[in-house]
């Protein structure tokens, strides 16, 4: 099954304001990124994960004034609420990829499904 924006906007109610070429967009990125060989019958859930990781992403960097690119520098380890000061997690060479994905909620699950795949994927 394919997913589409109406799929998508069921699986994460939380998107339905998101008008749906935007969600298409994000959707055909994903299609390009990830590899069904690899993903087999999980590819739609990879489909899915992975866009909604991205249009967060994507999402909050709109609403902090950016240009709505890539997000965050990782993992927020720290806060400040009077300074405004948000301090991220310098992530090493070998957990790079790991923590960009930790850094939402749907990254965490689109790593968990990549990490449960027989063969190891390529495109992550």
């Amino acid at each position: 099954m394919a997913v589409t924006p109406a799929s998508f906007k069921i699986r994460f109610p939380e998107f339905s304001s998101v008008d749906d070429s935007r969600i298409q967009l994000f959707l055909d990125d994903a299609i390009i990124m990830l590899n069904e060989a690899y993903w087999g019958d999980k590819y739609d859930l990879g489909i899915n994960y992975f866009t909604a990781h991205k249009l967060a992403l994507a999402i909050k960097a709109e609403a902090a004034g950016g240009s709505g690119g890539s997000g965050s520098g990782g993992a927020i380890s720290g806060k400040a609420v009077d300074g405004a000061s948000v301090t991220y997690a310098v992530a090493t060479p070998m957990d790079a990829k790991e923590a960009y994905y930790l850094s939402t909620s749907y990254g965490r699950e689109y790593w968990n499904f990549l990490k449960s795949l027989p063969i190891p994927a390529c495109s992550i």
